[in-house]
């Protein structure tokens, strides 16, 4: 989804310090969106190069933190 559409949704959905769970994150444009309106983030989805992808996006977020476990 566009960063615009999903700023819209955090913002009626949420409010800031909330936390916003994407279970098939994709890109991570979730939470990007959600760390730009100043939300906590959980993104979760099983295609490695998704995960590489949102790792090289969120890298400017600190205090990331990335856990990967495979089965």
């Amino acid at each position: 989804k566009p960063l615009a559409i999903l700023k819209r949704i955090i913002l009626a959905s949420s409010n800031p310090g909330d936390t916003v769970l994407d279970f098939f994150a994709g890109s991570g444009t979730t939470g990007d969106a959600a760390h730009q309106l100043g939300r906590k983030f959980i993104l979760i989805d099983n295609n490695r190069e998704a995960v590489a992808v949102m790792k090289k996006r969120l890298k400017h977020v600190p205090g990331l933190k990335v856990t990967t476990a495979h089965a």
